[in-house]
């Protein structure tokens, strides 16, 4: 159900897959058929409720993504325009994430060389 975004996504052509993402969460926690329902009969804070778990799993699945290839931050860090504190964010996430890991074990942020990902005892 199309509406007046005053949103935009980041990055050309997310919307769709952002769109997805916000069905499947709302599924997740209840909500069928969220994409046709007026999100204005909506409490707020279950529309907000959706949007910060969005966020979160979006959260989770950066972290992943730079836990398993240098690549995403070094992409960050040559990134036209990125600010230090954005780079400084982007190399917290990566030592935060090892942190976790090293505290659950059995993964390593860039295990050969990030080539291959060692899996959970």
């Amino acid at each position: 159900m199309p509406n007046n975004r005053r949103n935009r996504a980041e990055v050309p052509g997310a919307r769709n897959a952002l769109d997805q993402l916000k069905t499947e969460v709302a599924a997740e926690l209840g909500i069928p058929n969220y994409d046709q329902v007026d999100k204005g009969m909506l409490p707020s804070r279950m529309n907000g409720y959706v949007g910060g778990v969005m966020v979160r799993k979006m959260i989770e699945f950066a972290e992943s993504a730079m836990m398993q290839s240098p690549q995403v931050l070094q992409a960050v860090e040559a990134q036209p325009g990125a600010q230090p504190n954005e780079i400084q964010a982007a190399q917290d996430s990566v030592i935060a994430a090892q942190a976790y890991l090293d505290q659950i074990g059995g993964l390593q942020a860039y295990p050969n060389g990030g080539q291959q990902q060692q899996q959970l005892h």
